[in-house]
């Protein structure tokens, strides 16, 4: 089966509640889930988005649908403030090949949070724009994929950090979405990390990164030095 087929037999995307698209007004709030086609890189072999598989697809035979790579699927939940564009809450359940974890992008503060559930501990850094989505367009992109095509980058990008230490001490610096999101649980600020990354290290450590789709590839964060953060002592759930 070829990575489009695979894609194609799983539905993808569905909104809690209300209809996706209010004929009546605008929306000013989505809540919904998306399952998002996970893709490995494979070694020696350049990964292609799953949109080019759909736009290209070639005439399956036993043999290339021995060599195509299965196409594993994790769930994401999302909480988008369509109308005024201040934030987006997506939940992500552990997996495979990632952590459970709650990201918080903060449009106001420029900021993204990583509420690690697992350890009841956050990390912030400064949002990338370049991968995450504005929150209408988000919005826009998860309404493509649940009617029925689906145009988005889902390349793997990996992103290697580190911890910065201490934790915070003044919630002012890290904005109001993720002090209210990790107020019982320390906070540490993330930088890009400076010491060589070994691909043996990166395998080994493939389970403990954090992983997301937020409009733009399917984003891995690997902290390096992780073990540095200290867990806090109560749960980190969202409200």
């Amino acid at each position: 089966m070829t990575i489009a087929q695979q894609f194609l037999g799983k539905k993808s995307c569905k909104q809690q509640e209300e209809p996706l698209v209010p004929a009546e007004k605008a929306l000013r709030h989505f809540r919904g889930w998306c399952s998002i086609p996970y893709l490995p890189d494979i070694q020696g072999e350049p990964s292609q988005p799953v949109a080019s598989s759909l736009k290209h697809r070639p005439v399956a035979t036993e043999a290339s649908e021995a060599k195509s790579p299965k196409v594993n699927f994790f769930e994401e939940e999302f909480d988008i403030d369509v109308k005024f564009e201040q934030y987006e809450r997506i939940e992500v359940p552990s997996f495979e090949h990632g952590r459970r974890a709650q990201f918080v992008h903060d449009f106001v503060a420029n900021k993204t949070g990583i509420v690690d559930y697992e350890n009841r501990r956050c990390f912030v850094m400064v949002l990338n724009r370049n991968f995450v989505y504005p929150p209408r367009i988000l919005y826009e992109q998860i309404a493509k994929m649940r009617a029925g095509y689906y145009d988005a980058d889902t390349q793997t990008e990996r992103h290697n950090l580190q911890v910065v230490t201490p934790p915070v001490s003044d919630l002012k610096n890290v904005g109001l979405f993720i002090a209210r999101d990790c107020a019982q649980t320390p906070i540490y600020m993330l930088e890009k990390a400076t010491s060589p990354i070994y691909k043996r290290s990166l395998d080994s450590d493939s389970k403990k990164m954090f992983v997301e789709f937020a409009g733009n590839k399917v984003n891995e964060f690997n902290i390096v030095n992780i073990d540095e953060a200290t867990p806090g002592g109560t749960s980190a759930e969202s409200s």
